[in-house]
């Protein structure tokens, strides 16, 4: 008898949902930041903050396509998935000592997102 891959489908959704949840806060983080918001003004000495905002857009972007992607079980959608919350991990550790009460929650939104998708891909039954 052949052996039958599948998804486990509550992992699957558990990352989409949470690749939702982290691409909708960089969205919002980075408009923010294009529209001079608070954070804009603190990142001012170190960064360009349009260029700042723009990368949380396209961060933001990325992350919901994977979410889609993953919804309609297609497997470029994981690895974009792990490679935009990857990369949103890095990108909100470097805002951490600048707005720890929503860089670490990403963080660790995003770490989840991660896991879920390594750890619960094909499985044989």
């Amino acid at each position: 008898m052949p052996e039958v891959v599948v998804f486990d489908r509550t992992w699957i959704l558990l990352a989409a949902l949470l690749f939702v949840i982290s691409g909708s806060t960089n969205v919002v983080a980075g408009l923010g930041m294009l529209l001079g918001g608070r954070l804009s003004s603190v990142l001012t000495p170190f960064v360009d903050p349009p260029v700042w905002g723009w990368t949380l857009v396209a961060l933001g972007g990325l992350q919901a396509l994977s979410c889609l992607g993953l919804f309609a079980h297609r497997a470029w959608a994981g690895s974009l998935g792990i490679g935009t919350a990857g990369t949103t991990v890095f990108v909100q550790a470097m805002l951490l000592p600048l707005a720890p009460a929503v860089a670490g929650p990403l963080i660790g939104v995003n770490v989840l997102g991660i896991s879920s998708v390594v750890g619960r891909g094909p499985s044989s039954t």
